[in-house]
């Protein structure tokens, strides 16, 4: 095994298999181990080249995580030509982290041949820490010994290579609880109000009957005067006095006289029959 100083690098294989074995004085509970797998620009493709304890398995398997165990299996040949380096680090769940030589970085090829140790010989203070880092150097992979402490929690650590962390949101107090409004209270329609029933339309009053006054009765025209015969001489015998002759001027102006009496009470009948109707229809 090839024993490997702070800042020191080193050949390890071509292709292959790499185990990669975190030893920690700490229990494995209190430490968070992660491997961020960066471009030339030490940042994450993407999210999915985070691998964490929520995130174990990158994309084509090509980093695996056992938390349980504080390994990494490295598959060399599963890494795009994107990821040009891998870096470990560790981070205290509890803020602050301390290292001293009971730290050890092991990186070993599956297929036998010489491992890589890096031993932590000084301590170091901060959040979290870069153990070491796998990198492509030409068509080799080597690694490098970091052991470098920074003042950072996971999340910042993950920001730092690129990492879109979403913050948590922020504590909003229950919003208080919504009393119902009563319903508002329907005051009861009026009571309708009687209509009135419609006037009787009175019909026009007929046109007055005015009876035609009855033709008065013309006189009789006057007769001629009947002379008398003058009388005959009274004889000297004796005998019955003779009957007076009837006078027909006389009673033609009787006849005369009822008549235009009969014409002025038709007419006064007729007026006044015509004031009686006019009166009714009023």
């Amino acid at each position: 095994m090839k024993e490997l100083i702070k800042g020191a690098n080193a050949p390890l294989a071509a292709s292959g298999l790499i185990q990669i074995h975190l030893k920690w004085q700490a229990l494995a509970g209190d430490i968070d181990f992660a491997c961020f797998a960066l471009d030339a620009d030490d940042r994450v493709p993407s999210d999915d080249w985070f691998v964490f304890y929520n995130q174990p398995v990158s994309p084509h398997g090509a980093v695996r995580l056992d938390p349980q165990r504080a390994a990494f299996l490295i598959d060399l040949d599963a890494l795009p030509a994107a990821v040009r380096k891998c870096v470990f680090t560790a981070t205290s769940n509890g803020g602050s982290l301390q290292a001293d030589a009971d730290a050890t970085f092991i990186a070993a090829p599956t297929n036998g041949d010489c491992a890589i140790q890096f031993r932590l010989t000084e301590a170091t203070a901060g959040g979290s820490l870069l153990l070491a880092e796998l990198y492509r150097y030409h068509e080799l992979w080597k690694v490098r010994a970091k052991g470098e402490g920074l003042k950072l929690d996971l999340a910042g650590l993950s920001r730092l290579f690129g990492v879109d962390v979403q913050d948590e949101a922020p504590k909003v107090d229950p919003p208080a609880p919504v009393r119902p409004t009563p319903a508002p209270v329907l005051a009861s329609p009026p009571a309708p109000q009687p209509v009135p029933p419609p006037l009787p339309v009175r019909a026009a009053p007929p046109a007055p009957l005015i009876l035609a006054p009855a033709p008065a009765l013309a006189s009789p025209p006057a007769s001629a005067p009947v002379l008398a015969s003058p009388p005959a001489p009274v004889s000297s015998s004796a005998a019955d006095p003779p009957t007076p002759p009837i006078d027909r001027h006389e009673k033609l102006k009787t006849y005369a006289t009822l008549a235009i009496a009969f014409g002025s009470l038709t007419t006064a009948i007729t007026t006044l029959l015509t004031m009686l109707i006019t009166q009714c229809h009023r």
